[in-house]
């Protein structure tokens, strides 16, 4: 045990600047938040059949809120309704497979001619990719493996350290960018007061004008604004637009709208497992510029040259 621990890279948070600190601490928070939201027992109806062969339970979920994921912390128990005058009971079992809407459950009892009532997921899921991701970056900056100043991207640096001594990257405005005109009569939609000043504001690559934060409930044209930007930038020249939001459903609403403007030029990705299977039907106008984790590899060379990329922020 000594001799593992001796491998493992001290931290030291006295070499680190409160705002480091805090971003480091919120960051941290939010994630256990997060996680604690996560239900720690669910139960639910599926479509079933057993494998007498094999001693499992072929589990078929309906829904993509449903489906079961195999993890570690997690204890499945199978209730049996009663039937020909045998009473209801309850079998544990272990998750063998979980692919897709199909889930493999390993079980010693034997379920040939029952019929399965519900299913109880007891425990928490495991952590997402992104979720594993995201602690492992912030131990590796805790024990000093990952710098700052080298690996944090300039956006991090001023919206979420503000270094009094923040400047943005020099090459940035080297040489000084054209100024783009919104040009209404390009855009398909009309705009108000407001969406003018926020794609104007957008459009302008100065210092001063980096950020762009957009606010506003359901309905009042924010992703109006968005493509709004896109069509403009685009027919000037510009190019490496990354749109990124929070679900998959916000970023397929961006393409749609993007597609809803006459713009072709754009990729969109998406997790193979959100994607088949499940939701294939909501990409159907849009299904030629969607490419799926799975496809990602064979697709990669439709990125070179492709003025715009959207995704979601775990992707």
């Amino acid at each position: 045990m000594e001799e593992r621990l001796s491998q493992v890279s001290p931290i030291d948070t006295f070499r680190f600047s409160e705002a480091l600190l805090r971003f480091l601490a919120k960051s941290t928070v939010n994630s256990f938040q997060r996680d604690q939201l996560k239900p720690t027992e669910v139960t639910r109806s599926y479509s079933t059949s057993f494998d007498d062969g094999n001693k499992e339970l072929h589990v078929k979920a309906d829904r993509y809120q449903n489906k079961i994921r195999k993890g570690r912390n997690q204890v499945t128990h199978i209730h049996v309704s009663a039937r020909d005058g045998v009473g209801a009971f309850t079998v544990s079992a272990q998750i063998a497979s979980a692919r897709s809407d199909i889930a493999n459950l390993e079980t010693e009892g034997l379920l040939a001619g029952k019929q399965v009532g519900t299913i109880t997921l007891m425990g928490r899921e495991d952590p997402t990719a992104a979720e594993v991701k995201r602690a492992q970056i912030i131990l590796m900056v805790l024990q000093g493996r990952i710098s700052t100043d080298a690996h944090f991207n300039p956006w991090i640096q001023k919206i979420y350290l503000s270094p009094e001594d923040f400047m943005w990257p020099a090459e940035w405005s080297q040489p000084a960018p054209s100024p783009v005109k919104l040009n209404l009569d390009k855009i398909p939609r009309p705009l108000n007061p407001s969406q003018r000043k926020a794609i104007r504001c957008m459009l302008d690559q100065t210092d001063s004008s980096r950020t762009t934060i957009i606010q506003g409930p359901p309905g009042t044209g924010k992703t109006t604004v968005i493509a709004s930007y896109v069509l403009t930038a685009i027919s000037a020249g510009r190019s490496g637009i990354w749109l990124i939001a929070q679900s998959n459903v916000a970023v397929k609403n961006i393409a749609e709208k993007l597609a809803d403007f006459g713009l072709i030029n754009w990729r969109l990705l998406v997790s193979n497992e959100f994607y088949e299977f499940w939701h294939e039907h909501l990409y159907t106008t849009i299904k030629a510029n969607t490419i799926t984790s799975k496809d990602f590899e064979e697709r990669l060379s439709e990125l070179n040259g492709c003025p715009v990329v959207l995704c979601t922020l775990s992707m």
